[in-house]
C-alpha cells in the first residue's frame, strides 16, 4: 500500500516543520507527501521544498480547493491511499503503520486531542471523540483518510471556502463504511485561544446548525474568520 499524505497550507511557517516531522518518521520507502500552498507569503514553501520526499503544488486559496488538488496530484502519482492533514497538526507515533494494518476498504479518520489546551477544552475533546465514535463523522482537524478508488467515487471535496470537511465525510461514507483509528491527531489550540473557546464553540455550532438548514457553505463562511 503506498500512501500519500496530504497538507494544505497557507503562511503556516511556524508550524509546518513539526507536522512534516511527524509526517516523515512514518513513512516507507514509496509513500510521499503533498503539500498544497494556497499563497503563502512567509517561508511555508521553503520549509516543504527542503524536505524529502514531499510534492509541493500552489493553487487557489482555500482547503476545500488545495485537498482537492493535493488528492488528484497524490492519486496520479499512484498513491493507493490519502491521508489529509492539517498544517498545525501532528500524526501520533505508529498512525500510518496501524493504517496499512486496517486496510481500508474506503476511509475514515481519527480521534483527536489538543496541545496546550485548557482544562475546558480537554472536557470538549472527550465529547468529540465520543461523537465521533458513535456517529463516524472525523472532521478535518482529526485527519481524513481515503483509499484513492474511494476518493474518486465519492467525488472528493468540494471547492467550498468552509465545511468541506463535513461534506466529504458524508460523500464518503455513502461509498462505504467508516473507520476510525484509534490514534489521535494533536491539533494546535491557537484557534480557541485567539478567537475564545466560548466564542469558537458557539460559531462552530451556529454554522453546523444552519448548514443543517440550507445556508450555503459560502454565506455561513461570512460567519468564520481566516478560512483556510
Amino acid at each position: 500500500m503506498r500512501i500519500a499524505v496530504v497538507i494544505p497550507t497557507l503562511n503556516e511557517e511556524r508550524a509546518l516543520s513539526r507536522t512534516l516531522a511527524s509526517v516523515q518518521r512514518q513513512l516507507k520507502l514509496d509513500d510521499f507527501t503533498v503539500v498544497v500552498d494556497g499563497g503563502s507569503c512567509d517561508g511555508t514553501l521553503e520549509i516543504a521544498e527542503i524536505t524529502r520526499n514531499v510534492e509541493v503544488l500552489a493553487t487557489a486559496r482555500g482547503r476545500g480547493v488545495q485537498l482537492d488538488c493535493g488528492a488528484r496530484r497524490a492519486i496520479a502519482l499512484g498513491a493507493d491511499l490519502l491521508f489529509f492533514l492539517h498544517a498545525d497538526s501532528t500524526m501520533s507515533e505508529g498512525l500510518l503503520d496501524n493504517l496499512r494494518r486496517l486496510d481500508p476498504h474506503v476511509g475514515g479518520g481519527c480521534l483527536i486531542q489538543f496541545a496546550e489546551a485548557p482544562k475546558l477544552l480537554r472536557i470538549g475533546r472527550r465529547l468529540v471523540n465520543w461523537r465521533t465514535r458513535r456517529f463516524k463523522r472525523p472532521l478535518g482537524d482529526q485527519g481524513q483518510f481515503a483509499t484513492s478508488r474511494a476518493y474518486q467515487q465519492c467525488g472528493g471535496y468540494p471547492p467550498w471556502p468552509i465545511l468541506e470537511d463535513t461534506e466529504f465525510i458524508d460523500r464518503l461514507s455513502g461509498v462505504g463504511a467508516i473507520d476510525i483509528l484509534p490514534h489521535p491527531i494533536t491539533t494546535d489550540a491557537r484557534r480557541f485561544r485567539s478567537r475564545g473557546l466560548v466564542r469558537t464553540v458557539l460559531t462552530n455550532w451556529t454554522i453546523w446548525t444552519l448548514y443543517a438548514c440550507g445556508v450555503a457553505p459560502r454565506r455561513l463562511a461570512m460567519l468564520y474568520r481566516n478560512i483556510r
